[in-house]
């Protein structure tokens, strides 16, 4: 049996308990000739919703405890033999027996790794089989005492709503659980890293970090300069946006007041297809067409441009998000009142002034937004910078030239046969660290942006 089955089976069962409370709460009202404070459904909702919370908190304990309860039971059986091993020998012998069990072995497996894995099939089943029990019997039991308690009288509807209002504020709690998870993860990596690499070393324009095993035969941790990286990133940025914002806002303008509705039914599907497609393949698009136009284009005027450019890849990134900027600022103005935009024309104004002079400002907090959205997309993109740009740190403005962006030099210090404990591991969460520092002033910035906007009655 799997998790998947146990979740069926409790579908199966608040199903069961959904249709005995309707039944029950019918016939409750029958027999007392008394109407019920809210209607059928909410008393079968009510049985099954008691009914799924066991089945719920099996399969969570299945799926995120179960594997640390066996390893645990398997731990205190084996204290004997990991007493022996070397420091860092439990987790090697763990980690070939979870390879044993998966079927791919890093090497032939030892007699004590064998009779490890058959221990730990044996410790499996039984707190498996208590997790389905416990579960099963936890719904039956609640399931039925819902059932006592399902009385014309009783309000299901009131405790259905409070039901609804926990779960909300519970997804609420464990998004914020998981904002904190990142932020202290990411922390906590960045200060071991600056254990190695001091503060002044970011303000440098090299980039040339060292993985463990290199820095222990010559004692150099390498360049952790990161000016070089964030150049890369903002160039390619504003190139990006430069690009995408007026296309963009101009489509929107045109969706929004000039296009028929047959048009705008057609349009606005077909523009946002573009936001569907994979960053890979606007990566081979830079690859095999932008990149060679923009050279040829650059022999002709004489210009030296890279084969891997920050204005190829900006480009590139720029058609990418031009459905993000049209969408939101077409959404911005079609939010502002229709009164503004009757009142303009109704004074004299044009359609182009009407926007111009009206629609736009009324709009300028949700277009702030959309421009906000965009550079966090282009700031966060990696896939298109890779194939299109570069993988050398080159502080540089010039936007022929080939630079680097910050997630890219991420995913260099995290691929590849690297110990998770060295300084180019470890750079990798700085490099995070700061990016999310930076991304989180811009939308600060953005925010009071939008609170002066509103508060100068420009919405």
């Amino acid at each position: 049996m799997t998790p998947s089955h146990l979740l069926s089976l409790g579908v199966i069962i608040s199903a069961c308990f959904f249709l005995f409370a309707r039944f029950r709460i019918r016939a409750a009202t029958l027999q007392e000739q008394a109407p019920s404070t809210s209607l059928p459904r909410f008393y079968g909702w009510y049985a099954a919703v008691l009914a799924f919370v066991p089945i719920f908190l099996g399969v969570c304990i299945w799926v995120f405890a179960s594997t640390t309860i066996v390893e645990i039971l398997l731990v205190n059986r084996l204290d004997s033999l990991f007493a022996s091993l070397p420091e860092g020998g439990r987790d090697r012998f763990l980690a070939e027996m979870y390879s044993f069990l998966d079927g791919q072995p890093l090497r032939t497996p030892s007699p004590d790794i064998a009779a490890a894995a058959n221990m730990l099939i044996g410790l499996r089943t039984p707190v498996v089989t208590t997790i389905i029990a416990l579960s099963t019997v936890g719904a039956l039991s609640l399931g039925f005492l819902a059932l006592r308690f399902i009385e014309p009288r009783f309000n299901a509807h009131a405790h259905i709503d409070r039901t609804v209002v926990f779960l909300l504020l519970l997804c609420s709690i464990l998004a914020i659980i998981a904002t904190l998870g990142i932020i202290l993860s990411l922390l906590f990596e960045t200060v071991r890293c600056f254990e190695f690499v001091s503060i002044c070393q970011l303000f440098s324009t090299d980039w040339l970090p060292r993985a463990g095993n290199q820095t222990a035969l010559d004692g150099d941790a390498g360049k952790y300069g990161v000016l070089a990286l964030f150049s890369g990133t903002f160039l390619i940025s504003f190139v990006a946006i430069s690009i995408a914002l007026p296309i963009g806002l101009l489509v929107a303008v045109y969706l929004s007041q000039y296009a028929s509705h047959s048009t705008r039914r057609i349009s606005k599907p077909m523009l946002e297809l573009l936001a569907g497609i994979p960053t890979v393949v606007y990566g081979f698009f830079a690859i095999v067409l932008v990149g060679p136009f923009l050279q040829r284009i650059g022999g002709f005027l004489g210009l030296d441009v890279a084969p891997q450019s920050a204005m190829a890849a900006g480009a590139v990134m720029a058609i990418m998000i031009i459905p993000y900027v049209s969408s939101l600022c077409d959404d911005a103005l079609s939010a502002v009142p229709s009164a503004l935009r009757n009142g303009s024309l109704a004074l004299g104004s044009t359609t182009a002034e009407t926007v111009l002079n009206v629609l736009l400002p009324a709009a300028l907090p949700g277009i702030s937004s959309a421009v906000l959205l965009a550079v966090s997309r282009t700031i966060g993109e990696t896939m298109i910078v890779l194939m299109a740009a570069g993988l050398a740190a080159n502080l540089t403005l010039n936007p022929l030239a080939s630079v680097t962006t910050v997630t890219v030099q991420i995913v260099q210090s995290v691929t590849g046969d690297v110990e998770f404990d060295s300084v180019k591991t470890l750079s990798a969460f700085m490099l995070g660290m700061l990016l999310f520092v930076t991304t989180l002033m811009m939308n600060v910035f953005a925010f009071s942006l939008r609170r002066r906007g509103i508060s100068h009655g420009e919405v």
